[in-house]
């Protein structure tokens, strides 16, 4: 049977068949085979202290949420520097690499926009003189990869204000010229309920610290680190916060 939440215990590691594409580890979270989803692929990726990920392509677009460690993120021929809490954007077809930095292992989730593309994702390896073609400068209108804490936060419900759900995008059209995915990060406060609603776009939610309850369809379902959860387009859902802690996720 087919779940809507998977946590990353429940999933085995995976890792790349050719030795070439480096050490990194990931699972596989929200799939056509776990949860039937159709429209993105989510998991969870390691990388040991001085790994390198080396220049790879695929052709479907990808954004990354860093939980834990540094890394320099390189994109054609920029690179920048990213730590906890930051997130890069990664177009389609362009040479891309990760070079963690310091003794932490990085610890990151990803994101690939599937509903055009089907969720089988391919990688390739790539080499300098193709990355050589991309100078995608990081301002708002291109920008590519952002520390979270730049984006100010924004009410969701006019009569809650403060009090109700606050949220953020970091990535889409109208920011960096995205269009395959609207990205970004929510919080709820303690003892603070996300109303019910529903929309003709699916959604999927990556916890990223707290613990609560969030309500999809006539489910209840308990969310904790590490916790992700696919929403159906025009499935009602919601979120509740009954704990001490405020309840952070990506969305």
């Amino acid at each position: 049977m087919l779940k809507k939440a998977i946590h990353i215990s429940d999933v085995d590691w995976h890792c790349f068949n050719d030795s070439k594409l480096g050490p990194l580890r990931w699972k596989n979270l929200l799939s056509m085979d776990t949860c039937g989803c159709r429209e993105f692929l989510l998991g969870y990726a390691e990388l040991d202290p001085a790994s390198v990920l080396p220049l790879h392509t695929h052709a479907h677009a990808q954004c990354n949420y860093i939980l834990s460690g540094r890394v320099w993120s390189r994109l054609g021929k920029r690179r920048i520097e990213l730590g906890p809490d930051s997130a890069d954007f990664v177009p389609g077809d362009v040479p891309h690499a990760y070079e963690v930095v310091g003794n932490e292992p990085l610890r990151y989730v990803y994101t690939y926009a599937c509903e055009k593309l089907g969720t089988d994702v391919t990688t390739e390896l790539s080499c300098e003189e193709n990355a050589a073609l991309f100078d995608i400068v990081n301002l708002s209108e291109t920008r590519w990869a952002i520390a979270d804490d730049f984006v100010p936060w924004q009410y969701w419900e006019p009569s809650k204000g403060s009090k109700g759900m606050l949220w953020k995008t970091l990535f889409d059209e109208k920011h960096g010229n995205h269009p395959e995915m609207n990205y970004g990060t929510m919080k709820v406060p303690e003892n603070v309920r996300y109303s019910r609603h529903f929309h003709d776009q699916p959604e999927i939610f990556f916890t990223i610290a707290g613990r609560g309850v969030m309500f999809s369809g006539d489910e209840t379902i308990d969310v904790t680190p590490g916790c992700a959860l696919y929403v159906p387009k025009r499935q009602i859902h919601g979120a509740q916060n009954t704990q001490t802690e405020t309840l952070r996720q990506i969305w």
